[in-house]
């Protein structure tokens, strides 16, 4: 009479030593501060290669020009006489700083046992990073100076609503996690926990 069966075996030799391992494992999960500090820098050198970059181009993504309107308000000298030229997202630089420095304003980097957050506060940084549509509005009672027209007839002064049109800024994402940042995530995690398991 034929028979099925399976034999299975399992070796546990060795038991104790597994068991050692997984203990300092587990002990040395509990505060990942380290490495999780050194992703959340490194984050901050990606961010701040995708300005040098004008986009991720890892990704493909190159950010779009600026407008002829940008362009027009940019040749206005700033406060210490310089202009800020044709960089796109980098008018002040108080956005592009807050991303490069951990201790600069408008700059998130909470670093806890097991988790990083990194990025910024800047208020107007969404709409950069995700694009947004601004509605053209009417604003009335707008007081106008007197002036003198190119013809040299004389305009009093006088209210007016002026009207804004909508206007559109495109996506420019300078946030990503791109596919070298997680090979050095995972490179960074691996590291460490092998180092707590000898």
């Amino acid at each position: 009479m034929p028979v099925n069966a399976v034999d299975i075996k399992l070796d546990v030799s060795g038991q104790k030593e597994i068991i050692s391992v997984l203990n300092r494992l587990a002990r040395r999960m509990r505060d990942m501060k380290a490495p999780m500090t050194r992703i959340g820098l490194h984050m901050l050198r990606s961010f701040n290669d995708n300005f040098r970059a004008q986009g991720i181009p890892e990704l493909g993504i190159t950010w779009k020009p600026l407008s002829k309107w940008t362009l027009a308000a940019r040749r206005r000298p700033r406060k210490k006489g310089k202009s800020s030229g044709k960089r796109i997202l980098m008018d002040t630089g108080i956005m592009r700083m807050s991303l490069v420095s951990k201790n600069a304003t408008g700059n998130i980097f909470d670093v806890t046992r097991n988790s990083v957050e990194v990025g910024t506060n800047i208020n107007y940084a969404k709409k950069h990073q995700f694009g947004f549509r601004q509605q053209g509005m009417r604003i009335p009672g707008v007081k106008i100076k007197a002036f003198t027209r190119k013809d040299g007839s004389r305009v009093r002064a006088h209210t007016r609503t002026v009207v804004i049109p909508s206007t559109t800024t495109p996506a420019r994402p300078f946030m990503a996690i791109k596919p070298s940042d997680e090979k050095f995530i995972l490179k960074t995690l691996v590291a460490y926990m092998q180092k707590g398991a000898k």
